[in-house]
């Protein structure tokens, strides 16, 4: 988590960012992890629409703490 941390301080604070950091790094793990991914991140365009459809709408902000 702490590795992806440092992507998200631009607009967060450091608790945000980290939990945003902790919680990308469980979803990415899932799925990389699964016997068989229905996902094939190492192509890019399923990887973005992985990630758009996915990962970004997890971080979005409810209205508060926005950096920028």
């Amino acid at each position: 988590g702490d590795s992806f941390s440092v992507a998200f301080t631009r607009w967060l604070g450091d608790d945000e960012a980290r939990r945003a950091g902790e919680w990308i790094a469980r979803v990415l793990r899932s799925y990389v992890l699964m016997p068989e991914p229905s996902i094939d991140l190492t192509d890019e365009r399923a990887a973005r629409t992985f990630l758009k459809t996915l990962v970004t709408p997890g971080l979005r902000s409810n209205g508060g703490g926005n950096r920028g």
